[in-house]
C-alpha cells in the first residue's frame, strides 16, 4: 500500500512514525542490542520520545525530555508506552 508523502509543513509526530514500520524500529534495537540494559525504558520508546521531543522543542535536553515522556500527547502515541515505566 503507498501513502502519499506527507507535506513539508504540518507535519505530526503520529504521521511521521507511521512512515516509520515498527518492525524496522524494533530490529534496528535487536542489531544494536539497545534494551540489554536498560530494562525500564526501551528502544522503541525512547525513539518516540526522541523524535516527539525534536519536533515539539526548540531544545533538546533530558530535562525536556522527560516532560514530554509525562506529557499525556505523548502517551497517546502508542500501546507500547503505557507498559513502560519510568
Amino acid at each position: 500500500m503507498r501513502r502519499k508523502p506527507p507535506s513539508a509543513e504540518g507535519v505530526s509526530v503520529s504521521e511521521l512514525l507511521e512512515l516509520i514500520p515498527e518492525e524496522s524500529v524494533e530490529q534496528l534495537a535487536k542489531d544494536l542490542v539497545v534494551d540489554k540494559w536498560v530494562k525500564k525504558l526501551k528502544a522503541t520508546s525512547l525513539f518516540k520520545l526522541v523524535l516527539f521531543s525534536l519536533m515539539s522543542s526548540e531544545r533538546l535536553s533530558l530535562r525536556v525530555m522527560e516532560e514530554h515522556y509525562k506529557d499525556p500527547l505523548f502517551q497517546a502515541l502508542g500501546p507500547a508506552l503505557a507498559a513502560d515505566e519510568v
